[in-house]
């Protein structure tokens, strides 16, 4: 599976949701403290959050790359109790799975939790869990109540434990739902394997010039470019 799409939502300048496709090769294009560098280390971010040893939902340092503080300088206007919204798109050949969460800052404690979280494939499977802020047994970061909800039909209450945006240890669950969860533990691995080897270079600056032309291989793309 590669990694074709990723969308954001209430992340640093980015208020509104935006959509990012990601081609054999993307640019970036923008003025000066546009977010160009923002949206360059999604990718990044992304793989921190899906990573199998993450600490939160989102890991504010992964790989040596510095995205801020704490989680609130994620957060367009830095609020208290703000949310961020992250997603992707996974793509091979005809098959595709769709991956959301919403990160919720909890006032007031240095913790976040995945208070919604959208997983969907091409093969028709569908699963949604919701945070229930109301019936919670304790505080994060403990295992949080969601509410499972799968074809558009509410299913019923469990006990859920995150890694990263990813959950990881499902409580409650019927013996019924057990195609269902070996069907999404395959799904899990199957994301976790697309961001493994995803890589961030930091930008290069310098002064244009009239002509550029990159000498290529076989694995690489030829690439002459000119400034009018």
């Amino acid at each position: 599976m590669q990694l074709t799409k990723l969308t954001f939502e209430n992340y640093k300048a980015f208020k509104e949701p935006q959509e990012f496709r990601i081609k054999p090769i993307t640019f970036v294009i923008g003025k000066n403290s546009s977010g160009k560098s923002v949206v360059s280390r999604l990718p990044k971010l992304l793989a921190g959050s899906l990573a199998p040893d993450a600490t939160s939902p989102i890991e504010t340092q992964y790989d040596n790359i510095h995205f801020g503080e704490d989680f609130r300088d994620l957060i367009h206007n830095k609020l208290e109790q703000g949310k961020v919204g992250l997603g992707a798109t996974f793509e091979d050949g005809a098959r595709r799975i769709v991956l959301k969460a919403e990160i919720q800052q909890i006032a007031g404690t240095p913790f976040q939790v995945v208070s919604k979280f959208d997983l969907k494939s091409g093969d028709g499977f569908d699963f949604q869990l919701n945070w229930e802020i109301m019936f919670q047994l304790s505080p994060p970061p403990k295992p949080q109540i969601y509410r499972l909800k799968r074809d558009n039909t509410t299913k019923m209450e469990m006990i859920v434990d995150f890694i990263g945006i990813l959950p990881e240890k499902i409580v409650e669950l019927k013996s019924y739902d057990n195609i269902i969860m070996d069907h999404f533990v395959s799904l899990k691995q199957e994301i976790r394997n697309s961001v493994r080897n995803i890589r961030y270079i930091a930008p290069i600056r310098e002064l244009p010039k009239t002509r550029y032309k990159y000498k290529t291989d076989d694995n690489l793309y030829p690439c002459l470019c000119f400034r009018q």
